[in-house]
């Protein structure tokens, strides 16, 4: 899946280097699979009231922002 995604990226911003959209991929596709897995338990605990996935990937994805600084 990141090898796909990077793929992707790399038509979208041909300018940037290949290692730097790689490693970006890595972390998207790892904040999608720790959003799922938060899902998954959240739908288990609460099937009735459970948060959608997007509401877990954004959570996710802002606790990733907090702990990677931005590219200079």
């Amino acid at each position: 899946m990141e090898r796909d995604l990077a793929q992707v990226m790399a038509e979208r911003w041909p300018d940037r280097a290949a290692e730097e959209l790689r490693v970006a991929a890595m972390l998207a596709i790892g904040a999608l699979r720790l959003a799922q897995e938060d899902w998954r338990q959240d739908h288990a605990a609460h099937p009735h009231a459970a948060r959608p996935l997007a509401e877990h990937l954004r959570a996710t994805f802002a606790l990733l922002d907090r702990q990677v600084p931005p590219a200079a």
